[in-house]
């Protein structure tokens, strides 16, 4: 069974991500920190996801991508165990009760301000991981004529004419500073 690598040093539990499958391709671009001094920072000089550890930052992320703890664990290389308590300690640290309340927290605070909302992010993703209508309307609990209509509202939000361009979109997604607190 192969180890995996962990950065170490003031950005200590950074995993270097290697994950494969199309979902976690398309929503978790590999981002590796070498020192403390590469982190993100709000105007305060904390780092974006504070108070949380830059793993339970990434674990949040991912949350906010609405993956489950089962498919985060195995994108992120770590047992189901260990991620159960990650999220737990994200709930903790920021006093949540639901994980809608993480998905909102990291919308606002991310890495990347979205001009879409955390709904039509997670359409948007799930649309960029390969999913059919009817299978991003079952995850919803929706029909397939209304996941079409929230994908067309998600076309004009984004100004762009087809579904490729969502995927690209969700690929290439700008990771701009973080907004202030």
């Amino acid at each position: 069974m192969k180890r995996r690598t962990v950065i170490k040093g003031a950005g200590a539990t950074v995993a270097v991500l290697a994950a494969s499958g199309p979902i976690i391709d398309a929503l978790q671009q590999p981002r590796t920190l070498a020192s403390a001094s590469e982190l993100p920072l709000m105007k305060s000089g904390l780092p974006w996801f504070y108070p949380l550890t830059p793993r339970q930052a990434q674990v949040s992320e991912l949350v906010a991508a609405g993956l489950s703890n089962e498919e985060i664990a195995k994108a992120i290389f770590i047992n189901r165990t260990t991620l159960d308590y990650q999220v737990h300690q994200v709930f903790s640290k920021l006093d949540f009760h639901r994980r809608s309340e993480i998905v909102d927290w990291v919308t606002r605070n991310g890495p990347t301000p979205y001009p879409l909302s955390t709904r039509q992010f997670q359409l948007a993703a799930l649309i960029a991981a390969g999913l059919t209508y009817g299978e991003i309307a079952k995850r919803f609990v929706n029909t397939e004529r209304t996941i079409q209509a929230r994908v067309h509202m998600i076309l004009v939000k984004l100004d762009v004419p087809r579904r490729a361009q969502i995927v690209e979109w969700v690929r290439n997604r700008p990771r701009a500073q973080p907004l202030a607190v």
